[in-house]
């Protein structure tokens, strides 16, 4: 374990930004080749909005053990440069099971 510490360490200390950079855009543009995630492209702006509050929720819950709606509503806010910020309530919807209203 120890090595493994020092070998990634010293990679660290080794790369240089123009290095990280370079991969960054690789791949960016290894990606941009992939088809996208979002199954209704005719929704707009909604598609985008209902696609990253349900990947960032499922995150939390992968990480956390919880749904943290609050800050999955700041970071989709961010994000998608919302003039109304999100609330825990708008991000609920979103996140029931289908079947279940």
């Amino acid at each position: 374990m120890m090595y493994r510490l020092a070998y990634w360490a010293k990679q660290a200390q080794d790369t240089k930004l123009d290095d990280l950079l370079q991969h960054m855009a690789e791949t960016l543009e290894a990606e941009s080749h992939v088809s996208p995630d979002i199954k209704q492209p005719g929704r707009g702006d909604q598609a985008l909005k209902a696609f990253l509050i349900r990947r960032v929720s499922s995150a939390f819950w992968s990480l956390y053990g919880q749904p943290l709606d609050e800050i999955a509503a700041q970071i989709t806010t961010v994000v998608l440069n919302l003039e109304t910020p999100l609330t825990r309530d708008d991000v609920r919807p979103y996140l029931v099971p289908p079947g279940r209203k």
